[in-house]
């Protein structure tokens, strides 16, 4: 993969899910039990931060999929709220999706978010991280 790819920010102003699945799908190994999921999910490690109630955290990716992913987070999100995610990548943009799960898990907590139903993006500014 080209260092041109990794740094490309055209793949970022739509579905973070999206485009993260289609830079890394092809490296990745399929995840989890599939016949019950809508598409399949690559185990991908990506960093991030995302917005949850006003607070930017960093956080990365545990799996994703072409319209959705799983993040690990320190903070826990709501389900059927809304959160917004990022790359850490300089003018990054910010993707808006659904929190549909919020696992905890050793000292973190796994959010599983959906993007299919929430195509918002904005371009964001750098923000302070917690």
């Amino acid at each position: 993969m080209s260092t041109d790819a990794c740094t490309d920010q055209s793949s970022l102003h739509g579905n973070l899910a999206a485009a993260i699945y289609a830079e890394f799908a092809a490296l990745a190994e399929p995840s989890g039990p599939e016949w019950k999921r809508k598409h399949a999910r690559s185990e991908v490690r990506v960093a991030l931060e995302v917005e949850i109630e006003g607070r930017v955290l960093r956080a990365y990716t545990h799996n994703v999929s072409p319209n959705s992913m799983c993040v690990i987070c320190k903070a826990e999100a709501k389900p059927h709220t809304t959160i917004r995610v990022r790359r850490t990548l300089p003018d990054s943009v910010w993707s808006e999706g659904r929190v549909r799960h919020c696992t905890a898990t050793f000292g973190a907590h796994k959010i599983g978010i959906d993007f299919e139903n929430s195509p918002q993006t904005e371009q964001g500014n750098s923000a302070t991280c917690v």
